[in-house]
């Protein structure tokens, strides 16, 4: 089975950027065994200002969000991925706009081939497509960026629908 990464598209110059993610909501809260956190909280963002805001149906940074459609879809795939309301504030256009953020399962699948740089990034990925065997949507764990994992028929589920800023790299895998 073939992965691809879900990226955002550096092409949209203006997309939506939520502003002091940090500050209102703690990593702590993202850990899986925290998501329970979560629930109920009104996670409201404001954006950086200035422009025109191009609609993005996958905001990458600071948190994964996501679009209502491209909620839906996932959920389809992954009926037991967890969501939590987002609503993004451009106080200068007095705009309000509902995300999601999705935080899918996170599984262990880095290969002995997959190496890093010195300060611990990530250099080459090369995943173990039997450990992503039940996934149709998951996040890698194991490393310290937050690498959102599709599967082929899910990027191409994806590639059939009309949404903006969504990018997909095909990452190599080893049985």
């Amino acid at each position: 089975m073939e992965y691809f990464i879900l990226k955002q598209d550096q092409r949209l110059m203006n997309t939506a950027q939520p502003q002091r993610v940090s500050q209102l909501l703690p990593q702590e809260l993202l850990l899986p065994e925290r998501h329970n956190a979560l629930v109920g909280m009104n996670l409201y963002f404001t954006v950086q200002k200035g422009g025109l805001m191009e609609p993005a149906d996958y905001i990458q940074h600071p948190l994964p969000l996501m679009s209502d459609a491209m909620k839906k879809l996932l959920t389809i795939w992954e009926p037991a991925i967890r969501s939590y309301p987002v609503t993004l504030n451009d106080t200068e256009r007095i705009e309000h706009k509902l995300y999601w953020l999705m935080l899918p399962p996170s599984v262990h699948a880095l290969t002995e081939e997959t190496s890093f740089y010195p300060d611990g990034s990530l250099k080459r990925l090369i995943l173990n497509a039997q450990q992503l065997e039940e996934y149709s949507v998951c996040q890698l764990a194991g490393i310290r960026e937050r690498i959102i994992l599709v599967n082929l028929g899910l990027a191409e589920s994806i590639l059939r629908r009309d949404y903006d800023g969504i990018c997909l790299e095909r990452i190599e895998t080893s049985v």
